[in-house]
């Protein structure tokens, strides 16, 4: 469905009393309020089905990442590349149904990539592949092809491909160099976790140049330094902060956009913005609603023209976690009609995910992984 809005709607925001004229003699659709553009995800891990959430907080991501104890072997799931897609799917039609008209994904990139080639109906998608110097990822060596050929991936301003260098632990130095050069010869976004738990800044500093011409997305970043200055754009993940290390950035004015981190962990966008304007108060609902959407488009570089979501109730009820937007539109056109994506709504896409959790599960657990390796 092509639809023109109304000439009243053309600023960036939250709009009340919005109309949509269908065109010909299809008529209009009235609503009670819309956003321009939709939600931004600046950042989602489709393929994390099991944080290691232990109840105690850690104290930074890397006693977590060394000693979590996990369910699940990420490595033997990340190498399957169908129930990834499928995961990576899922995912983009849970944060279509809650508003997002753009996500930023990381993890096994050949599946986030198929997924967004494969879906008709879905938001814009930054895949953001990531390096990281551990076993069952794909080398730095393999992922460059990819991102030398980034234009072919266009798809209509729709697809885009950034690098993300997990973190300063866990990536190379040199490869975060490299990684830097490639992102800035190539126009890229560059994104890395920084930050939690542990000061970074300056560490990075040491490596690149900051502030510099190429954009950095670091996300959480929950210590108090000076993101700003340096040109970083903070996108906090407030689910996985608190769940993980019982506190998020608590400096509203170093954020500038919000990302589920795990989404068919927590939850999609909607459920996050819940927590954020639980965190940070209703007094700042404006600042949110523009931190959550242009605000993600910008970090990004990433077009906006004919991206909308549009609510029977005010803006405020959907990030209470209480309604799904009616429409959603991706460069004018809808991704979402009725509530509905492909003809799925909001709880049928919930038990598609529950079930492709468990197929997981039951394929990749650690148990069955280590009885498996046993047998050979």
């Amino acid at each position: 469905m092509d639809i023109e809005v109304d000439e009243l709607y053309t600023p960036l925001g939250i709009k009340e009393n919005v109309r949509l004229k269908l065109g010909s003699s299809k008529g209009s659709l009235w609503f009670r309020s819309g956003i321009h553009p939709g939600f931004a995800d600046a950042h989602a891990h489709p393929h994390v089905l099991d944080g290691g959430i232990t109840g105690k907080p850690w104290e930074n991501y890397v006693e977590w990442f060394m000693y979590r104890n996990l369910r699940i072997d990420e490595t033997a799931l990340r190498n399957d590349l169908e129930l990834c897609t499928k995961l990576s799917k899922l995912t983009l039609m849970l944060e279509a149904l809650e508003g997002a008209t753009l996500v930023a994904l990381t993890g096994n990139y050949r599946a986030n990539i198929r997924a967004a080639i494969e879906l008709k109906h879905r938001p814009r998608v930054v895949v953001m592949p990531t390096v990281i110097e551990r076993h069952g990822w794909d080398p730095l060596e393999r992922i460059v092809p990819v991102v030398k050929y980034v234009e072919e991936f266009d798809a209509g301003e729709t697809l885009r491909l950034g690098l993300f260098c997990h973190s300063l632990k866990f990536t190379r130095k040199d490869h975060i160099e490299k990684c830097y050069r490639l992102a800035e010869n190539n126009g890229l976004i560059l994104g890395l976790h920084l930050s939690e738990g542990i000061e970074e800044l300056n560490v990075l500093r040491s490596l690149i140049r900051l502030p510099s011409r190429t954009r950095i997305v670091g996300v959480h970043c929950i210590e108090d330094e000076d993101y700003t200055s340096n040109g970083i754009y903070v996108v906090q993940c407030i689910s996985s902060n608190l769940a993980l290390y019982g506190r998020t950035q608590k400096d509203f004015s170093k954020v500038h956009a919000f990302g589920t981190d795990w989404p068919l962990i927590f939850g999609g966008i909607q459920k996050e913005l819940n927590s954020v304007l639980k965190f940070y108060g209703k007094s700042l609902l404006p600042a949110i609603i523009r931190k959550a959407t242009i605000n993600g488009y910008r970090a990004y570089k990433v077009r906006y023209e004919g991206d909308y979501a549009f609510f029977d109730e005010k803006i405020e009820t959907a990030l209470e976690g209480k309604i799904e937007p009616r429409y959603v539109f991706v460069r004018g056109e809808s991704i979402v009609e009725e509530r509905k994506i492909a003809g799925l709504d909001h709880e049928a896409v919930l038990r598609m995910v529950e079930e492709a959790k468990q197929e997981a599960f039951e394929k990749y657990s650690v148990e069955k992984v280590m009885e498996w390796l046993r047998r050979q």
